[in-house]
């Protein structure tokens, strides 16, 4: 892991947790992929996110072909990632390395979400983030995939 750059200016120093801290490491990632900028909602009024919605989906993405919402990552095992197993969400994230996988259909169901830079992490880092999204508060809320 190294630090992230943004248009040349570089964020101020995190200082990195230890390597077999899964929890810190993966709360770490979490945060400097900027999950919750599509994982979390945001209150329109206060142009804030919604703290008690944290990772929980249901941001709307209104694209030319398609409308999508995010996915609720949080634990919860009804509405949420709670009953995937860590080989089920490793797998995910690299079944995207096959670019067959992720081929773009116009006008189909499709998805904003970076698979096809996420599916590079490596397993330590994507354990790491699933131990961290393990230890989160679960959010019941059903998100709707594709709403019409």
């Amino acid at each position: 892991m190294s630090s992230f750059m943004v248009a040349n200016h570089t964020a101020d120093k995190i200082p990195l947790p230890a390597a077999n801290d899964k929890i810190k490491t993966g709360a770490y990632l979490v945060s400097a992929g900027h999950c919750n900028g599509c994982h979390t909602q945001v209150d329109r009024k206060i142009l804030d996110f919604k703290n008690d919605m944290y990772l929980a989906g249901g941001s709307l993405f209104k694209r030319d072909n398609f409308t999508v919402n995010s996915a609720n990552i949080t634990p919860d095992s009804a509405t949420g990632i709670g009953a995937w197993s860590q080989e089920m969400f490793l797998a995910k994230f690299k079944s995207y390395r096959d670019p067959k996988t992720y081929a773009y259909a116009p006008g189909r169901y499709n998805t904003i979400m970076p698979w096809t830079i996420l599916c590079n992490l490596t397993d330590g880092d994507l354990k790491a983030i699933y131990a961290y999204l393990r230890s989160i508060k679960p959010v019941k809320n059903k998100v709707d995939k594709w709403p019409q």
